[in-house]
C-alpha cells in the first residue's frame, strides 16, 4: 500500500459544498493507510461518527488508530467538579444519554465500527479537557480537525480544517479540508504532526488527556459488530446500497467505455443502477454536464428524488414544459461549466425536449465531457425524438426491461447503434427466483363478448382485412387502418361483461387495499361509480394530473403517497402507470384493458411486484376475452389468439401456474 499510487486522485482542498469528502478523500485514502492519528470534536456519536467517515476501508487494512476528542462539558457542569475521577463519571453520563439517544442509523453503524475496534486492539481513544492557566477545567472544542494517515512506506497525509459537527448537520455539514503530503509540502506538517503527539502524550500544558472511561469503553464494546465480515458489511452511507447484479451492470457498463443499454427487468432498480453509474462516473470526472431524459414528465420527480440518495453537490435543471425559464437557465449553467464555475450539472428533461431544437442549440454549445441517460429507451428511437442525438455526448446509458419494438427493425437499429448495444440483462425470472421481486399468483377470468359486439368486431376485421390487401394504398387508406385497428381492440377492451365482474368482484372483496385497476378512459368513470358505490376509497391516475410541484410535490406525487399510505384503497389507471412509476405497495391488480403490446404487459408485471415491507404475494386478475368457437366466424379465432398471448406470459412465472393451466384448458374444452 502506497499513498503515491494515488497521488494523482488527490486535490490540494476539498469542500463538502462541491465535494463528496467521503468518496473522494477519506475512503481512497484510508483504503491505502495502516495508521491513523485523529483529533476531532468531542466525545460523542456524531463526533465520533465523523472520525470513523470511510474506516471501513481502514479495518481492512489491520490498520491502528489514535483518537483524541474534546469533553462536550458547559461551565455549570464543571464548576461541581472536584477532581479527575468526577470528571470521568460526568464525561461518562454525557457519553451515554447521547449514545442511547441515536436515531440515524449510519451514525450508529459508524460507532459500532469504533467499538469493534477497541474491542479487537485498533483503537485508542484519549479525552482532552482544555485547561486555564489556574489550572481549572473550561468548556469548549478542541482548538483544531487534524487527521494524518500513514501507509507501509511511511509516507503520510495530513488534513486540517472544519465541520459542524452537530448532531442535526452530521450528514448535511459544510466541511472544508486541506491536504498535504510528506512527498511533497512536509514542512508544512510538521507542527500539527508534533502537537498530536504532544497532546496524546499529555505535555500540552493547555489540555488535561484522559484515557476513555472504562464504561464508555465498554457501551461502545457492548454493541460492536463480532468479527471484521460484519464490520465490512454494515450500511456506512445514505447512498443507495447496490445488490449483485446491479453492481455487474455498472461494471459492464464501465467496461464498455461508458456506454451501452442496461436491459433490466421493471422493478429491479434501473434508476438506483444508473444513478450509482452517473456517480461512478462523476468521480472520474473534473467536470461533468449530465442529460436525464424521461418519455414523460411526471417521471422526473422520480429521478430528482432518487438524486438526492446520492447526495449530489451540483447544481440541477428540469428543462420542461413546467419550466418556462429552462432555455436561459440552461445556457448560464453551460456557461458556469465552460468557465470552472460549476463542476457538476444534472439537466432533467423529457423525450419532446430533448429532441426541441433550442434545446440542442443549447447543448451543442457545451463542447465537453458530457454523460446522456435515456429511461425507457427504446422510445427514443422514433424519428421524432432521435434528434436529440445531433448533440455529440461523450457518454450513454440507455435503461429498458424491453429494449427493442417488436417489428421496427429500423428504431432498434438506430438505439443498439446510439447506444452501443445491450451491455448487461436481468430479466423477471431471475428477479423473482432471486427475491428481489415478490412471487405473484395469476388468475385469468373469462369474459364473452355479446352479439352486438362479435357484429362489431367482425366488421372491423372485414375492413382491416380488405384495407392491407389493397394495393397502392393512399395516406387516407393507412389513417382508416390505423383507426380500424384501434376501433376492434376496443371493442375487446371495453367488453360489457367486464363492469358486470368487476362489480362482482369488489362486492366480495370491498375491504381490499393497494388495489390497482387497469382501464381504458371509456371505463374509467364506470369503474369509479363502482367504487364509489361500494364506498372504496379511490383516485384515478391519468394523464390529466399536474406534474408541476408546489411545495416540493406535484399532484401526482400526493395520489401515490396517499395511496401507499391506505388514505386511497384503489388507483384506477390509464396505460400512464406502465412506464416508470412506482408503486411498490401494490398488492392486488386488475387488469380490464391491456394493449397487443408485450412490452406493457412486461412492465405493468414488474411494477406490480416490485417488492414492499409486508408484502409476500401479488395478485394479478386479468380479464381475459374468450367467446365460445362454436358456430363461430375466423374472427373470434383472432380474439383468442391476440388474448392468449398474454395469458401465456403472465401464466408463465406465476406461482399457481398449475392451476392457470388447469382453468385454461377447461375453457378451452367447453368453447371449442
Amino acid at each position: 500500500m502506497s499513498f503515491k499510487n494515488i497521488d494523482s486522485d488527490l486535490k490540494p482542498s476539498y469542500n463538502s459544498a462541491n465535494d463528496d469528502i467521503v468518496e473522494d478523500f477519506y475512503n481512497i485514502v484510508l483504503s491505502e493507510s495502516v495508521k491513523y492519528d485523529r483529533i476531532s470534536g468531542f466525545f460523542n456519536s456524531t463526533s465520533l461518527a465523523v472520525a470513523a467517515e470511510g474506516i471501513d476501508k481502514f479495518v481492512k487494512n489491520d490498520g491502528k488508530m489514535r483518537l483524541i476528542c474534546g469533553a462536550k462539558l458547559d461551565a455549570d457542569d464543571l464548576e461541581s467538579i472536584n477532581n479527575a475521577d468526577e470528571l470521568k463519571d460526568l464525561i461518562h453520563e454525557e457519553f451515554l444519554r447521547d449514545y442511547n439517544s441515536i436515531q440515524d442509523e449510519i451514525v450508529k453503524n459508524h460507532v459500532k465500527i469504533l467499538g469493534w475496534m477497541i474491542a479487537n486492539g485498533y483503537l485508542d481513544i484519549k479525552i482532552g479537557v482544555n485547561v486555564k492557566d489556574d489550572g481549572f477545567y473550561e468548556p469548549g472544542m478542541l482548538h483544531s480537525k487534524i487527521g494524518i494517515m500513514y501507509d507501509d512506506e511511511d509516507d503520510s497525509i495530513l488534513f486540517n480544517g472544519s465541520v459542524n459537527e452537530t448532531a442535526s448537520g452530521w450528514r448535511n455539514n459544510i466541511e472544508s479540508l486541506k491536504i498535504f503530503k510528506s512527498w511533497r509540502n512536509s514542512e508544512y506538517m510538521e507542527d500539527d504532526i508534533r502537537d498530536f503527539e504532544d497532546f496524546w502524550d499529555g505535555l500540552n500544558p493547555s489540555l488535561e488527556i484522559f484515557d476513555v472511561p472504562e464504561a464508555s469503553k465498554r457501551k461502545l464494546i457492548e454493541f460492536a459488530p463480532k468479527s471484521k465480515n460484519d464490520v465490512l458489511s454494515l450500511k456506512l452511507s445514505s447512498k443507495p446500497t447496490l445488490r449483485e447484479y446491479q453492481n455487474e451492470a455498472l461494471e459492464s457498463w464501465v467496461n464498455n467505455n461508458y456506454h451501452g443499454i442496461l436491459s433490466m427487468a421493471t422493478g429491479t432498480g434501473k434508476t438506483i443502477t444508473a444513478l450509482s453509474c452517473f456517480d461512478y462516473l462523476k468521480r472520474k470526472k473534473s467536470k461533468l454536464l449530465t442529460v436525464i431524459v424521461c418519455p414523460q414528465k411526471h417521471l422526473i420527480s422520480q429521478w430528482e428524488e432518487n438524486l438526492k440518495k446520492f447526495n449530489f453537490k451540483g447544481e440541477t435543471l428540469v428543462a420542461s414544459g413546467d419550466n418556462p425559464k429552462w432555455k436561459s437557465q440552461l445556457l448560464g449553467l453551460i456557461g458556469d461549466l465552460k468557465s470552472g464555475l460549476k463542476k457538476n450539472v444534472v439537466i432533467f428533461t423529457t423525450f419532446n425536449t430533448f429532441s426541441n431544437q433550442k434545446f440542442i442549440k443549447n447543448m451543442s454549445l457545451y463542447g465537453e465531457e458530457s454523460l446522456v441517460i435515456v429511461d425507457e429507451v427504446h422510445g427514443i428511437g422514433s424519428s421524432e425524438f432521435r434528434k436529440g442525438f445531433d448533440v455529440p455526448y461523450t457518454y450513454k446509458l440507455g435503461l429498458s426491461a424491453t429494449p427493442e419494438i417488436e417489428d421496427d427493425f429500423e428504431r432498434n437499429d438506430f438505439v443498439y447503434e446510439t447506444f452501443n448495444n445491450v451491455v448487461y440483462e436481468y430479466d423477471l425470472e431471475k428477479a423473482i427466483d432471486n427475491g428481489f421481486l415478490t412471487h405473484y399468483n395469476y388468475y385469468p377470468e373469462f369474459i364473452d363478448l355479446d352479439n352486438e359486439e362479435l357484429r362489431e368486431y367482425e366488421y372491423y376485421t372485414y375492413e382491416i382485412v380488405r384495407l392491407i390487401n389493397k394495393k397502392n394504398k393512399s395516406v387516407n387508406d393507412e389513417n382508416k387502418l390505423k383507426t380500424f385497428l384501434i376501433k376492434r381492440r376496443n371493442v375487446v377492451n371495453n367488453a360489457k361483461a367486464k363492469m358486470v365482474y368487476l362489480k362482482e368482484f369488489l362486492s366480495k372483496n370491498s375491504d381490499m387495499k393497494d388495489l390497482i385497476i387497469y382501464c381504458t378512459g371509456e371505463q374509467l368513470p364506470k369503474v369509479q361509480k363502482i367504487l364509489e358505490d361500494l364506498d372504496i376509497p379511490n383516485k384515478k391516475f391519468t394523464g390529466e394530473e399536474s406534474t408541476k410541484k408546489v411545495r416540493g410535490k406535484s399532484e401526482r406525487d400526493r395520489i401515490l403517497e396517499l395511496f401507499a399510505r391506505g388514505h386511497y384503497h384503489a388507483l384506477v389507471a390509464i396505460k400512464c402507470l406502465d412506464e416508470g412509476v412506482d408503486v411498490p405497495s401494490t398488492q392486488t391488480a386488475l387488469l380490464m384493458a391491456s394493449t397487443l403490446n408485450s412490452r406493457q404487459h412486461i412492465q405493468r408485471r414488474g411494477r406490480i411486484l416490485r417488492n414492499s415491507p409486508g408484502k409476500k404475494i401479488a395478485n394479478i386478475y386479468d380479464l381475459i376475452v374468450f367467446p365460445c368457437m362454436k358456430d363461430q366466424s375466423s374472427s373470434v379465432e383472432s380474439i383468442f389468439r391476440n388474448e392468449q398471448r398474454r395469458y401465456d406470459e403472465y401464466a408463465d412465472l406465476a406461482d399457481n401456474f398449475s392451476e392457470c393451466s388447469r382453468k385454461f384448458i377447461e375453457k378451452w374444452e367447453e368453447c371449442k
